[in-house]
């Protein structure tokens, strides 16, 4: 590991200190944490798994050392960058504003019954199930709504039950959300919902032990490294078919997981997909050579991609390259075509815009981050929270690139309504007809 490495580390650590140290203890409830741990886990902790497990790094081979070192250098300004607008914008507005209510009556008012959420979290879940098992069925809508509202109501079915009744029964509704999402057969459903519904649980300040903590990031760690190890045992077509096909996968990776080659295959499984840096260190390469960035192009494409599809029926029918921001940057720049990258947010960036426009996209996300974390803590309301969901959900996904903030963005609004219609019905059903919105 290089001394530019090093140092790009110590920077992103110094980063995630500021940020912790400025909210104060209440870290698991501010969307701007979750950008900085999220951007260490990309390209930092990264890097120290690739050293760790070299033999399983195979992006490795397609980049220089220097490129390496000189994209990790822009990757830690860029993360300082940001905690630092994060964290003085944070200070100001605090000091205008003083503190937040935290006030959690608006949930309680707009949220549907839990017991409606959890009805449509298992029915959500059998439809996946269910599409999977029928290619007309297995279209572009279901995947969709699966990926942008089923997730967000598994979490406020748990968070609904434990505002109305206390969280005493928390380790239980803790498992039961663990064993829904993993029937989803996706280490992101698991990852997403379990740091969802810990950042929502914070958000409305319900105890939350530190036991709890363990337990929640022991059961997560332990559901993915099955769905891993799951892929191997039975093949990702029989873990992605019907329910009982689904919970028999995950039996054998269960099985399999505590084996010698179980933990081979959890490896294979990670480590090569676990690299964030090999993407913008070949752009950046792509720049020493003389070529420029790409422009806004990328995330205008993300823009379009989620513009709903009767409203664009051609969106689908569109040039490839225009599908999806890493693919114009893989074009434009002449990158190999045949590696599945992981192009990253900051990846997505730095393609677009340069290490001068990376560090300014930092700065005015630290800053609408922080704004919006002020913003959600004044009054949690249904809308808030699931704003805050999106925000913290989109971080997750960093790996990925910028296309979840489109994406979760459009799904919340989409979610919002729905949540609405179902208070309307189920309100309806208990009064006999008369219905007060709240």
């Amino acid at each position: 590991m290089s001394s530019s490495v090093v140092a790009s580390l110590l920077l992103q650590i110094f980063a995630i200190a500021l940020v912790l140290f400025r909210v104060r203890g209440r870290w698991l409830s501010h969307t701007g944490f979750y950008f900085v741990a999220m951007a260490f886990v990309v390209y930092g902790l990264t890097e120290i798994v690739q050293s760790i497990f070299p033999e399983y790094a195979s992006y490795r081979s397609l980049i220089a050392a220097n490129d390496l070192d000189n994209w990790m250098g822009v990757a830690g300004i860029a993360i300082l960058t940001f905690a630092l607008a994060y964290t003085t914008y944070y200070s100001a507005a605090k000091r205008r504003i003083g503190e937040t209510s935290d006030d959690d009556h608006g949930l309680v008012e707009e949220l549907p019954a839990w017991q409606v959420l959890a009805g449509v979290s298992a029915l959500g879940v059998v439809g996946v199930t269910l599409r999977s098992q029928s290619q007309e069925f297995a279209g572009y809508w279901v995947v969709g709504l699966t990926d942008q509202l089923l997730l967000f109501i598994i979490v406020l079915a748990s968070l609904a039950y434990l505002v109305k009744n206390g969280d005493k029964n928390l380790v239980w509704v803790l498992i039961a959300q663990a064993a829904v999402s993993v029937l989803l057969a996706s280490r992101t459903a698991v990852l997403v919902t379990s740091i969802l519904f810990v950042s929502s649980l914070a958000r409305y300040r319900l105890r939350l032990r530190r036991r709890d903590v363990g337990l929640l990031i022991f059961v997560g760690l332990s559901l993915m490294a099955v769905v891993s190890a799951s892929r191997y045992a039975v093949g990702r077509e029989q873990l992605g078919g019907s329910l009982a096909d689904r919970v028999s996968a995950l039996v054998a990776g269960g099985q399999m997981v505590l084996t010698d080659s179980g933990t081979q295959s959890v490896l294979q499984d990670v480590v090569y997909r676990f690299d964030g840096n090999a993407f913008p260190a070949l752009v950046g390469a792509q720049f020493e050579r003389g070529l420029l960035p790409v422009g806004a192009q990328p995330i205008m494409n993300d823009f379009f991609l989620v513009v709903p599809q009767f409203l664009n029926p051609d969106k689908l029918q569109s040039a490839v390259i225009f599908r999806g921001e890493a693919i114009y940057i893989i074009a434009v720049l002449g990158l190999p075509v045949d590696v599945s990258f992981l192009p990253g947010a900051l990846g997505v960036l730095y393609g677009a815009f340069g290490a001068a426009g990376l560090w300014v996209s930092a700065l005015l996300f630290g800053l609408a981050f922080a704004w919006l974390d002020i913003w959600i803590h004044r009054k949690l309301t249904v809308f808030r929270t699931l704003l805050g969901m999106a925000i913290t959900y989109s971080a997750l996904t960093m790996d990925v690139g910028l296309i979840w903030y489109f994406i979760n963005l459009r799904g919340i609004i989409v979610l919002y309504l729905v949540l609405r219609a179902l208070k309307f019905v189920h309100h309806v059903f208990t009064t006999g007809g008369q219905y007060r919105a709240a």
